[in-house]
């Protein structure tokens, strides 16, 4: 149901709010040498993962949009293949709602600027009983409580010398100390970042129109982006402590409640139950588009399979008794494709404690070759954060030493803010992890992104190399 909004005006005196963000790395522990495990990981078969694949990226899944019916079956699908493994499962509702614009202007001392052109907005979260009343931005400051419910500006540093990753990370960093210090909003000068969100929203598309999907959550925490002329306009108008910038920000909106849910696997350790090993992949696509399903078969069928072909082995060896020693989680996320929304929520809503969570293994794309690799190279790209994910690099790459002898491609290894996926808010969390990609093909969120173009052979080694970093980590 829709329910229409009222009309919102900021009006703001501006002054630049600086946000100092720090960080700490968390450590897995030192390599040890590995436990030989039975050969479970021979259960992991390119055949099973092709029976999966076919019918999990097919048309009868209409895409997999979040919030469909299409979604709706992809879910139901997964708590019944667990069921019949004999996998606990669960579904974790995912609180979403479809957010569509009536209004929206921008003025900066009387100056208007075209929304779409010259700014986009977007939101962190959505609260039908909030009212925005009159922000005063204060002078500028280093002081963290400072920016409690004020519209906070931050500029991108890669102006100021930094390089491409290492900006976006101090960007992404201040924006979410802003949103924990209770600023209302922020505004943002960063050339790409805007260039980005504009292709993402499809503005020139009228794609806008169809809403803006986001979490529903406590606070509505906003995101305004602009282009170079607004952005030099407020960082020079910051330069000079006298100036008075007068900011309207004028919108209005209706929105529609969505649901969709995690769908989560759990195996329990034997010895250190309470203790974590996450994987994850995300479950959604695109959906449909003029009568064409998204099918999503790289993106990412081939790591949902890939979960359950992992969880039957985990299981098998339960059965005998040799069940892990920490507890395996698998963890199907919800709406990855309108930007990692449910591993945003499981990040601040845990099914399991985030605390005893001891490391995260996200895969996203394993079933080709990207970036122009050859169809026989047998490699996987591994990505993780620096400082958080170097111990447990090490002990993936004793593993595959051990096992598998797959080409571990480090050539993106720190891109992970490039490189968007489920691992990025748990990173946030502070858990070590490595993110499992094939790289971007020809077919990435295309139509033609078909089960009949996946490598089962390269897929089921990639699979059985996740599970045997897992099964290490599990039992170290």
């Amino acid at each position: 149901m829709y329910r229409e909004r009222m009309n919102r005006k900021l009006i703001i005196t501006f002054a630049l709010v600086v946000i100092l963000a720090g960080c700490k790395s968390a450590i897995v522990g030192d390599v040890a040498s590995l436990e030989k495990e039975p050969d479970y990981a021979n259960s992991i078969k390119s055949v099973d993962l092709e029976r999966y694949l076919r019918e999990f990226a097919s048309a009868a899944f209409l895409g997999r949009a979040t919030g469909t019916k299409g979604d709706s079956l992809a879910r139901q699908y997964l708590k019944n293949t667990y069921d019949q493994l004999g996998v606990e499962s669960h579904f974790q509702e995912v609180p979403l709602a479809k957010r569509l614009f009536t209004k929206m202007s921008l003025s900066i001392n009387g100056q208007q600027y075209a929304h779409g052109k010259d700014f986009v907005t977007s939101f962190s979260s959505i609260n039908d009983e909030k009212n925005f009343q009159q922000l005063i931005v204060s002078e500028s400051t280093t002081e963290q409580e400072s920016v409690k419910d004020k519209l906070v500006f931050i500029a991108s540093l890669k102006e100021q010398g930094e390089t491409v990753n290492k900006a976006r990370t101090i960007l992404e960093s201040r924006i979410t100390t802003a949103y924990k210090n209770g600023a209302a909003g922020v505004i943002i000068y960063d050339p790409e970042g805007f260039d980005e969100e504009r292709r993402t929203l499809s503005i020139e598309k009228n794609e806008y129109k169809k809403g803006k999907i986001s979490l529903r959550g406590k606070s509505e925490f906003f995101v305004v982006r602009v282009n170079e002329t607004i952005g030099n306009t407020l960082a020079k108008g910051t330069q000079d402590p006298k100036a008075s910038m007068h900011i309207e920000i004028d919108f209005g909106h209706c929105y529609e409640e969505l649901y969709t849910t995690n769908v989560i696997g759990y195996i329990e350790g034997k010895e250190n139950p309470k203790e974590y090993i996450l994987l994850s992949a995300h479950l959604d696509h695109l959906g449909e588009e003029e009568g064409q399903f998204f099918h999503g078969a790289d993106d990412n069928g081939s790591g949902t399979v890939a979960l359950l072909e992992i969880s039957e082995a985990f299981k098998n060896a339960k059965f005998k008794g040799e069940g892990p020693t920490r507890s395996i989680v698998f963890a199907h996320f919800a709406a990855e494709e309108l930007g990692l929304l449910g591993s945003k929520y499981y990040s601040e809503n845990p099914f399991f404690p985030i605390a005893q969570t001891k490391a995260n293994l996200n895969i996203d794309m394993i079933g080709r070759s990207g970036f122009g690799n050859p169809e026989d190279r047998e490699y996987i790209y591994m990505i993780g954060s620096p400082g958080l994910s170097d111990e447990l690099f090490k002990i993936a790459e004793k593993v595959n030493d051990d096992c598998c002898n797959i080409e571990l491609d480090y050539k993106f290894k720190n891109e992970t803010n490039i490189f968007l996926s489920d691992h990025y808010y748990l990173g946030q969390k502070e858990i070590p992890y490595i993110f499992y990609f094939d790289g971007i093909h020809e077919d990435y969120h295309k139509v033609s992104d078909t089960f009949d173009k996946i490598n089962y052979d390269l897929l089921a080694s990639r699979t059985k190399y996740i599970f045997h970093t897992a099964w290490e980590l599990a039992n170290r």
